[in-house]
């Protein structure tokens, strides 16, 4: 058989909802049942705009848990019990402290801040 004559046979009845039996032997359909109603379980379209709010409402929920999470462990500003941010000339101080840079390098550093 080629695909033009199986393309003209025609096509077994199928039942348009599908069926199953209500405990009593007889069968019940999808909409008999109540499981596609026209009233969507009581709500309406209420039920439609409730689960937009909800999911505004959990992306709303997504984003800040997101910007809270990068404001925390992503540094910035620092907060409360944190060390204040040093500035070029502290870590220049801190370096000339240690020794690991001497007089004339640590003159050059401070001479080349404090032209910005």
């Amino acid at each position: 058989m080629t695909t033009q004559t199986a393309a003209l046979l025609p096509l077994p009845a199928m039942p348009l909802a599908s069926t199953s039996t209500d405990g009593l032997g007889t069968l019940v359909g999808v909409a008999e049942q109540g499981w596609w109603d026209d009233d969507h379980d009581g709500w309406g379209w209420g039920g439609w705009l409730v689960m937009m709010g909800v999911m505004v409402i959990f992306w709303v929920a997504v984003a800040l848990l997101v910007v809270w999470a990068v404001r925390s462990w992503g540094g910035g500003r620092p907060g409360p019990g944190q060390a204040p941010l040093r500035s070029p000339l502290d870590i220049a101080r801190e370096r000339y402290a240690r020794g690991e840079i001497n007089d004339e390098e640590f003159e050059r550093i401070r001479r080349g801040l404090s032209r910005d």
